[in-house]
């Protein structure tokens, strides 16, 4: 009995024994899958930081930049001005007979061609312009070219009929050119001159000195009304200066060459000398010309009235420099 007592209190000890090793074990376990987890939840943190920082990455990389054209558009919506960059094209031509063998007339056109990458919008109205105005020009030398035929076959008559040479390209021969210079361009305005020339028979060809001015936002040709602050009282001051500038020019052409340089009823004419077409902007300021006729004869040719910005309070700030 005593025997069985002691193998049974064995028994015992060994299972409670054995009991306790499985406890410690199971805690030692559950420590290191806390552990574990306490582990994976920060990489999880740090692979969703990682990720996130990728994504970033990824959408800096992706995003399109702004189109510059689109930019400079809204710029030039919000009233900045564009930059142009002006060529010139020529054109030249010759009218002749029927047969080839008599040149009636020549022509030769240079005119502007402007292009800007951010305000296309505003060079293509200026262009149409300058393609209107080569029209024009080219249905007058249609029209010449009649004029021509008529005064060529009139010169052959009347050579036949007086025993004397006939016309020849040597002393026959209409023409008509034109050409442009930019006199002031900037972020306001683009202004030209243009010079043209016609030969049409008679004892001479005829000049003409004239100016077109844009607006270098818009593209649209700036207008009397577009430039003065009130064109009416504007008008009526320029023609005051002008009438003032001729007399200075007049007294001193008496003195220094003993005669006048313009007609005598020239300042009946004064009121006629500035129209839409008869002026430019430089850079020191406005001018307008007084072309063959108007005032003073041919030979005296254009007349060019220069006025300085700081006395042309009748121009708007905005195109004054």
């Amino acid at each position: 009995m005593k025997k069985r007592t002691l193998i049974l209190c064995g028994l015992l000890l060994s299972i409670s024994l054995l009991a306790g090793c499985q406890t410690q074990e199971a805690a030692t376990a559950d420590k290191t899958q806390e552990a574990s987890d306490i582990s994976a939840e920060d990489t999880q943190e740090e692979d969703g930081q990682a990720s996130d920082t990728d994504t970033t990455d990824d959408e800096t990389e992706i995003a399109e930049p702004e189109d510059d054209a689109s930019s400079a558009a809204q710029e030039n919506v919000s009233g900045k001005a564009a930059s142009f960059e002006i060529s010139f094209e020529k054109e030249t031509g010759e009218m002749k007979s029927d047969d080839g063998s008599i040149s009636y007339l020549q022509y030769e056109f240079n005119m502007p061609k402007v292009t800007s990458a951010d305000n296309p919008e505003a060079a293509e109205q200026i262009n149409s312009y300058f393609v209107q105005r080569q029209e024009e020009l080219m249905a007058d030398c249609n029209e010449y070219y009649e004029w021509a035929k008529e005064d060529y076959q009139i010169r052959v008559d009347d050579a036949k009929e007086n025993g004397t040479e006939g016309p020849t390209e040597d002393t026959f021969g209409y023409y008509s050119s034109c050409d442009y210079t930019i006199m002031r361009q900037d972020d306001t305005v683009i202004s030209f001159q243009e010079q043209s020339s016609t030969y049409t028979g008679g004892a001479h060809g005829n000049n003409i000195v004239a100016g077109v001015t844009f607006d270098a936002k818009t593209g649209q040709r700036i207008q009397l009304a577009d430039l003065m602050e009130n064109e009416e009282d504007g008008k009526a001051e320029v023609d005051q200066i002008l009438l003032e500038k001729a007399q200075e020019m007049q007294e001193k052409s008496m003195q220094e060459d003993g005669y006048g340089i313009f007609f005598e009823e020239y300042e009946t004419y004064i009121p006629d000398v500035l129209t839409e077409d008869s002026w430019y902007l430089t850079e020191d300021g406005m001018t307008i010309v007084s072309n063959e006729y108007l005032l003073a004869p041919y030979a005296a040719g254009a007349t060019y009235f220069d006025l300085p910005y700081e006395t042309c309070d009748f121009i708007k700030e905005v195109y004054r420099k």
